[in-house]
């Protein structure tokens, strides 16, 4: 495979496992919060924890925080 092809097949596992990630977080958040004023205080929560964290971690955090917000959609 060349370098190339590897770089997009690893971006691509990357995306792939981050939203697999906000995708279970989003299940643990479901079982819970209910409310929709439940699901603002969880994505405020993880907005909060995005400004002082790492690159990695405030991505993560800032697609959850969204991801509650839009009803599961970053």
């Amino acid at each position: 495979m060349a370098k190339e092809e590897e770089l997009i097949r690893l971006e691509r596992e990357l995306v792939d496992t981050r939203n697999a990630a906000v995708a279970m977080i989003l299940g643990m958040a479901e079982g819970i919060v209910s409310s929709p004023a439940g699901r603002e205080e969880l994505a405020s929560g993880f907005e909060a924890a995005a400004k002082d964290a790492d690159q990695v971690t405030k991505r993560l955090a800032t697609l959850v925080s969204l991801a509650l917000r839009n009803g599961g959609r970053c």
